[in-house]
């Protein structure tokens, strides 16, 4: 028997696309993550369904994965290209992704996986 710790499933992990194209992380994120150490991050797609996609955390440089950003006290990937070549319109559209933590992939992508779940709010 295994148990399933309030602990791992009691914050709400998010990011959301701002206006620029930058991928933002919230603060429960940023801290679950680890962003206040040297961090990059490689985003994948599911090969079948591209709308299926992952964050994978990485500690050390890789040149496939974008180093994590921070102004003030906001964590950041410089990822407006990637979302304008995938098509999405994060101007018109407010794009958010709920992450979740997925252990089973750790070993085979080489860090530590999330996956995103996309959603769309309301622009203000």
């Amino acid at each position: 028997m295994k148990v399933l710790s309030a602990k791992q499933y009691g914050k709400k992990l998010k990011a959301t696309i701002q206006s620029t194209g930058r991928l933002g992380f919230t603060e429960p994120t940023a801290i679950e993550f680890g962003l206040d150490k040297p961090t990059w991050i490689k985003i994948a797609a599911e090969e079948k369904d591209e709308e299926i996609m992952y964050l994978i955390l990485l500690d050390t440089e890789d040149e496939d994965a974008f180093p994590v950003c921070k102004a003030g006290d906001y964590y950041y990937l410089q990822t407006k290209y990637l979302f304008d070549a995938i098509g999405y319109d994060y101007v018109k559209k407010k794009i958010m992704f709920d992450v979740v933590r997925m252990r089973d992939f750790d070993d085979e992508c080489g860090g530590r996986v999330y996956k995103m779940k996309r959603r769309f709010g309301k622009n203000e």
